[in-house]
């Protein structure tokens, strides 16, 4: 969450985890939350200035695509 300049709450992280729940339930059970979020870490763009939900969209689309 620090990557992505989230203050630690109880309610940021319910956020978050709403975001990866939603995105592999949408997606058919792809992928699990945990793969959604080490692809997220990796892409390493919090800094960047991307959002928490808008790195999980692409994350979750490259994840689908293989890449």
């Amino acid at each position: 969450m620090l990557a992505y300049n989230i203050e630690k709450t109880e309610r940021n992280y319910e956020r978050c985890s709403s975001v990866l729940v939603t995105l592999r339930k949408h997606n058919n059970d792809s992928y699990a939350e945990m793969e959604l979020l080490d692809h997220m870490i990796k892409q390493n763009t919090g800094g960047s200035g991307v959002s928490f939900p808008d790195q999980a969209a692409l994350s979750s689309v490259m994840l689908l695509s293989g890449i």
